[in-house]
Parts: C-alpha cells; sequence; structure tokens
C-alpha cells in the first residue's frame, strides 16, 4: 500500500512486540525473530535519495572489476555515457498501479502471504532550476479481507485514512529527496493514524503489555517527529520510484557501491554491496533498464543489527535478544526498472527484498505498473 507513514514502521514493530506476527487469534512466536524481520523490513534500500545535512548529493560510483562480481548483461552495441537526471516539466503526470506482496516461509513451507493494491497518481508540480515539487497521491486502496495478519488490519484503517491526500515532495535536479512542503500536514495525518493504532491495539492488550505498547508509542511519536525521518522511514515507495534517477552511468558497465544501510531503531548503520547497471535493450529507442542488487550478510551486519534490536527491547522493555538470534542473517534486495527518457517516465518498477534468518524467510515485493 502506499501510505505507510504510520504504517510501515508500525505494523512492523507491532509485530515485534507479538501483536500481529501470526494470523489473528494465533499465539505469537518468541519476540526476538519477529523483530528481527520486522528491523530489516523497515530498513530502506540505499543509496536513499534523501539529502542529509552530510550527504546533498548521489556518490561518486567509478566501475567495479568484474573479476569478483557477475559480469554485465551484454549489450547489443557499444557502451554509451547516459545521463539519468530528469528533465521533467509542470503538469506532467502519471497513474500507477502500485502491488505489494509479502509472503513468509519456515523451512520453505508458507505460513502466511498477503498483497494489496493501490492507485498512485504521481505529478509534476513545479519545475524550477534547483529541483522539482512532486505529488504523490494515494487514490484508492483494494487490500484483501481475510488471511492478513493483525498488523496488516490496522494498516488498511491507517492507510484509508490519507486517500486523496498529496504529499508534496521537494527534489533537486538529481532527483535526490531534498524536503516534504506540506510536512505540518502530513504530520496532522501521522498523529491521527498513531492514535488510531494505539487506540485498536491498546484495547486488546494485556495489562503486562500496557506499559511496553505506551513506552512503544512514544518511540513511533519520536521516530516521526522530524521531517528527514518520515521521508527516510515513512515513503519507502517513494524511495523505491527515485531511485533510477539522477545517475550518470556507461551501459553495460557493472558499478559496485559500499554502502551502509540505516537503522530505524536508531541503532548503527549495517554495512551493505550494491552493484547495479544502465542496459540499453534496444539502442534505436529513448528506454533504458536500470538493475539494482544490494545485500548484507557476514558478522559486521549481525553485529549492527544486534545492537538494533537491543535498543527496541530495551525501548519497549521485551525481551533481550542474544547474538544468536542474528546469526547467519542475510538481505538480498533485486530491483528492475524501466524508463523512457523521452519523457521521463518511470514505466515499470519491480523490486523484491527477501530476509532469510535460521530457516525463515520473508519476500516483500513492490511492483508499479504504468496505467494508460
Amino acid at each position: 500500500m502506499a501510505f505507510r507513514l504510520a504504517a510501515l514502521t508500525m505494523s512492523v514493530v507491532l509485530i515485534a512486540v507479538g501483536c500481529g506476527g501470526a494470523e489473528a487469534g494465533t499465539p505469537p512466536t518468541s519476540a526476538a525473530p519477529s523483530a528481527l524481520f520486522s528491523t530489516l523490513e523497515a530498513i530502506p534500500p540505499t543509496p536513499v535519495p534523501i539529502a542529509t545535512a552530510t550527504a546533498l548529493a548521489l556518490p561518486t560510483i567509478a566501475p567495479t572489476s568484474t573479476a569478483s562480481a557477475a559480469p554485465p548483461t551484454p549489450q547489443p552495441g557499444p557502451s554509451v555515457r547516459v545521463n539519468l537526471a530528469p528533465q521533467w516539466a509542470v503538469g506532467q503526470s502519471w497513474d500507477y498501479e502500485l502491488i505489494k506482496s509479502r509472503e513468509r516461509r519456515t523451512d520453505s513451507v508458507p505460513i502466511s502471504s498477503n498483497s494489496s493494491t493501490s492507485v498512485v497518481k504521481i505529478e509534476i508540480l513545479e519545475a524550477t532550476e534547483p529541483g522539482f515539487v512532486i505529488g504523490y497521491t494515494l487514490k484508492s486502496i483494494a487490500l484483501p479481507t481475510t488471511g492478513i495478519l493483525l498488523a496488516d488490519a490496522l494498516a488498511r484503517d491507517l492507510a484509508e485514512l490519507t486517500v486523496d491526500l498529496t504529499f508534496e515532495i521537494e527534489v533537486n535536479s538529481e532527483a535526490i529527496m531534498m524536503g516534504l512542503r506540506n510536512y505540518e500536514e502530513i504530520k496532522v495525518a501521522i498523529d491521527a493514524g498513531i492514535d488510531t493504532l494505539s487506540d485498536a491495539v491498546e484495547s486488546t492488550a494485556s495489562p503486562e503489555e500496557a506499559e511496553s505498547l505506551a513506552a512503544l508509542f512514544d518511540q513511533i511519536r519520536e521516530t516521526y517527529s522530524t521531517e528527514i525521518a518520515v521521508l527516510t522511514f515513512g515513503l519507502p515507495e517513494m524511495v523505491l520510484y527515485f531511485m533510477p534517477f539522477g545517475w550518470e552511468l556507461d551501459t553495460g558497465e557493472l558499478y559496485e557501491l559500499e554502502d551502509a544501510l540505516p537503522s530505524p531503531l536508531g541503532g548503527p548503520p549495517i554495512p551493505a554491496i550494491a552493484q547495479f547497471e544502465v542496459t540499453d535493450p534496444d539502442p534505436g529507442d529513448s528506454s533504458y533498464t536500470f538493475n539494482w542488487t544490494q545485500g548484507f550478510a557476514g558478522p559486521a551486519a549481525e553485529q549492527a543489527i544486534f545492537e538494533s534490536l537491543l535498543i527496541l527491547s530495551l525501548q519497549t522493555g521485551g525481551t533481550q535478544p542474544t547474538f544468536d538470534d542474528v546469526r547467519g542473517i542475510e538481505r538480498q534486495d533485486d530491483g528492475v526498472f524501466t524508463l523512457d527518457t523521452e519523457n521521463w517516465t518511470l514505466t515499470n518498477l519491480r523490486f523484491v527484498q527477501n530476509v532469510t534468518n535460521q530457516g525463515s524467510s520473508a519476500v516483500d515485493t513492490t511492483e508499479y505498473i504504468l496505467l494508460p
């Protein structure tokens, strides 16, 4: 679903404290593995196209040696330099079908799955030399009524509060997100969503859970108390939408980026490696394909994730994790983006995130389909 300001992080954190980790009416499993998946699902892909105090532009990337990496996609013609900085004009607009799905497995056996379908309108509200103001509006949402997680049912209620609310995203000339022009208006919606969610959850909580839930919702309010936090963790679909724009790359060259994924819980960043390329399947037209793969695994990632889970347990009063809870954790992101540079239209986007740990896995898929 498109509205995730409250729904994304709040629903996954609720899973972490046992309020949505199974079908409604099913006793929750242990907190640590659930919290682990919840933490990793809330981490946005990078490079996050959002300006911060220390990073106001995309990094300079040089082609990587392909000796230890997957070979680049074969090109039908010679390599050419492609500049993907958008040249949008005021009044351009696009409608997309936004499809999101999630499947969880244990020992390769599906234990839950659900999906949502929305219609999203994206329009160019302003275009100036410094950049653009992009309107992002959830026009409709259709969610399943059965077989979904409790947290997703609450998320549906939150999503419906924001139908027809436009997020006015400020981006620079390289499509890096700089700010949310109507943040104060959006903050009102966030606060209403938090109140709706807290009322729903607290009404079914046991007395023993009440204190932890109060601390949890205080943390949620703190998480969304700044504009940059809302952009970073609250609009993951917008982060994905802007990912292929702004690069200047050679077609057919494989690039590599050592990066760090931000933690939504305030813990240390998680080291990650990304590989990406732009290809020109048909040199006779104006379309390009941007391929993105990113993953993390190993001791450094395990340590960072363990510290984030420890922070969560201290904030909520939950069970403190052990390092064994995160041993062997891996996350793999794979995205394919198709761009038409004649009118700077994203014609298709498919992004799959796969988190695995000790026999369990969670696969989230996001897809934008351009509507006629």
